[in-house]
């Protein structure tokens, strides 16, 4: 039981928790051992009773999510230069002219915003697009949240992505109907939830317009995660996805198991999900990010590590795809 606990804990702290808070810290060892056990079973036995499956084989279970509380981030007001010494941080760039454009956000992975998010805020601003670079650790004293204990939960980075949207749709020079969320990793697992019709209000982390984004794309995203220990299974593709979302894989992914990603992609757009997806051949996890490029991990989920591999190539082939799906989606907008 001990074992468990410290399992659920770590679970707990590193998706749900603030920081500070212990949750069985003050309970006995055997009470922990029941805590442990109800984390485990409690929220699938509560999934299944009331959610939609796909088949037998397929389902999209969700730990329960209490909502968390930190302060709203303190958003850009105005547009920034875009030159060759930016540096990677929380921004809004635009195109020359007036508008209204389209626009996006773009959400970190867990190691925070990196050099990359820069090529990707040119790309989109070459494109036509207002782009704003969100970062949600920085300003709540963090850098890194990969596997460990953090304030900053999905569920908060779903809250700052709707906050960032309606921070959008105040400024004249954004179209307000085109706005898409492009999540990298751990953003894209946020993508998933902001293309769902019920997970935001479920959790009560809707905005102040009850806006939503017209369009996702995750970038290898954060998309399934096995059981281990006394962790259940979580599945951040959801059923009830109204959103069109578009999911660009990894072939040699060592982060995500991509067959159990497009499993459920597969069964939710049986069921009338707007989704659609695409595996790249010999494609690295952080396929984008030069500056992690070799870098070893290995997720507990996960029979095997690897290590992150960047290719200029495959950068280029996934832009294409995203602009093409955002020109295309966008275009029937109204």
């Amino acid at each position: 039981w001990e074992g468990k606990r410290k399992l659920a804990n770590a679970w707990a702290e590193h998706y749900y928790c603030s920081a500070g808070e212990r949750p069985y810290q003050a309970i006995s060892k055997m009470e922990a051992g029941l805590k442990a056990f109800l984390f485990t079973f409690l929220p699938v036995l509560s999934f299944l009773s009331g959610s939609l499956h796909a088949s037998a084989d397929v389902d999209f279970p969700l730990p329960a999510s209490p909502p968390r509380s930190l302060s709203p981030l303190a958003l850009p007001q105005g547009p920034s230069e875009l030159g060759a010494f930016s540096q990677p941080e929380m921004a809004i760039y635009k195109p020359e002219g007036k508008g209204p454009f389209p626009a996006l956000v773009l959400g970190p992975s867990c190691g925070g915003v990196k050099p990359h998010l820069l090529y990707w805020a040119r790309q989109g601003v070459q494109a036509g697009y207002v782009v704003l670079v969100l970062d949600m650790m920085t300003q709540r004293g963090e850098k890194n949240i990969c596997a460990r204990r953090s304030a900053v939960t999905f569920l908060e980075g779903t809250k700052d992505a709707l906050d960032a949207l309606e921070h959008l749709t105040q400024l004249s020079y954004v179209d307000k109907r085109r706005v898409a969320f492009l999540g990298y990793s751990w953003g894209g697992g946020v993508a998933y939830f902001l293309s769902s019709k019920s997970f935001a209000d479920n959790n009560k982390i809707t905005n102040p317009g009850n806006t939503r984004y017209a369009a996702a794309i995750g970038f290898y995203p954060v998309c399934y995660h096995a059981a281990w220990g006394a962790i259940p299974t979580v599945s951040f593709v959801r059923p009830d996805t109204d959103r069109p979302m578009l999911s660009l894989f990894a072939e040699e992914d060592h982060e995500e198991p991509v067959g159990e990603c497009v499993a459920r992609l597969d069964a939710a757009k049986k069921m009338g999900a707007p989704v659609e997806w695409q595996i790249l051949p010999k494609a690295a996890h952080a396929w984008d990010e030069p500056s992690i490029s070799g870098v070893y991990t290995k997720m507990p989920w996960m029979k095997e590590g690897g290590r992150f591999r960047y290719d200029a190539a495959i950068t280029e082939q996934s832009k294409e795809r995203a602009f093409e799906f955002l020109s295309r989606i966008f275009s029937g907008v109204k």
